[in-house]
């Protein structure tokens, strides 16, 4: 039998052989940023063997943030701007790292950003809650100015009754919550109405939220036991943060 012998050369493409460290990126805000903000991306290249070609970069948006992720239409630079009808949506920033032979890397995405509303304290203006009597419902009444000169803003009254134990304990009894879109400059009365109970173990309180963030934008107001007699106003106070604050005094008289 006849042995065959086969002589020859092989070559290796050392491409896949490379240590790649494919990209790093990440973005100048972290975990949110206000609408009209500028994003500004950063990421690094790493490929000790080839120099960089033609690396793709696109930015990417979510309803949530562990959700499913899609291109923005025209946002491929290393700088976004989000605007006000992305507000409460996530972005990401994708870098798919490829060198000058257009091999590519892994591709690498930040770690997402949600846009929100400036706070507030930037965006309402508001003097506290005042309490009045409207035949035999108690109503809690907020004057709000919605400061923005380009976007609307949805704010909630939450009034709501308790029952006080002796020891302070609260047993809610009822609530209202009425909820009102404000218009870019806009000044509205926001009011909620609860027809209390006469007696001296009833706490009534209410305050103004922002949605969907639920950010205050007053103090807690609150009535104690008995009848509603009259309304004090307490000028200004400062608050830890050193911004001006109202504050209500209710006395419920017997």
């Amino acid at each position: 039998m006849k042995k065959i012998y086969m002589i020859g050369n092989t070559h290796f493409d050392p491409v896949w052989l490379w240590k790649w460290d494919e990209a790093m990126s990440s973005i100048n805000y972290q975990d949110r940023v206000v609408f009209g903000n500028e994003l500004k991306a950063n990421y690094s290249y790493v490929n000790a063997e080839k120099e960089e070609g033609e690396t793709v970069t696109q930015w990417l948006i979510s309803s949530s943030k562990n959700g499913s992720y899609t291109p923005i239409e025209g946002a491929k630079g290393d700088t976004y701007t989000p605007q006000a009808d992305v507000v409460g949506k996530y972005i990401k920033y994708r870098v798919i790292p490829k060198d000058i032979l257009g091999n590519v890397g892994k591709t690498v995405d930040s770690s997402p950003v949600m846009v929100s509303l400036p706070s507030a304290q930037d965006s309402l203006s508001t003097k506290g809650i005042v309490f009045s009597q409207e035949g035999e419902a108690t109503v809690a009444s907020s004057t709000i100015t919605n400061v923005l000169k380009d976007t609307d803003l949805k704010v909630s009254l939450i009034m709501a009754e308790y029952k006080v134990a002796q020891d302070g304990t609260k047993e809610l009894l009822q609530k209202k919550k009425v909820n009102q879109t404000i218009k870019a400059g806009e000044t509205i009365t926001l009011s909620a109405k609860l027809t209390i109970t006469d007696t001296t173990d009833k706490l009534v309180q209410a305050m103004v939220w922002t949605e969907p963030d639920m950010e205050p934008i007053t103090k807690v107001a609150q009535l104690v036991g008995g009848k509603l007699d009259k309304v004090t106003y307490i000028d200004t106070e400062k608050d830890k943060e050193e911004t001006s604050v109202f504050v209500y005094e209710i006395n419920w008289m017997n």
